[in-house]
């Protein structure tokens, strides 16, 4: 399933946000909101890193911030994370 409404899946996603900023998963889904675009972008590795900073064993987040760093074309980073 693709997620079409960008804008409601964004206004869901801050909501989630809001009333349970402790769910890593809230930040790693914002995250892969904001990943479509060809360029790097720092707010979703900011939403990665939080994801991580608030489950460090949070496996997805790990996964996600490699994968994101390869696809962008930057291998190196993509390698380490």
């Amino acid at each position: 399933m693709r997620i079409r409404d960008t804008t409601a899946a964004r206004i869901e996603v801050e909501r989630a946000i809001m009333l349970m900023p402790e769910e890593p998963l809230h930040y790693l889904v914002r995250a892969l909101i904001n990943s479509s675009g060809n360029s790097l972008n720092e707010m979703v590795l900011k939403d990665v890193n939080k994801a991580i900073d608030v489950d460090p064993t949070m496996t997805e987040a790990y996964l996600f911030k490699a994968t994101y760093y390869t696809l962008k074309g930057d291998h190196k980073n993509g390698c380490e994370h």
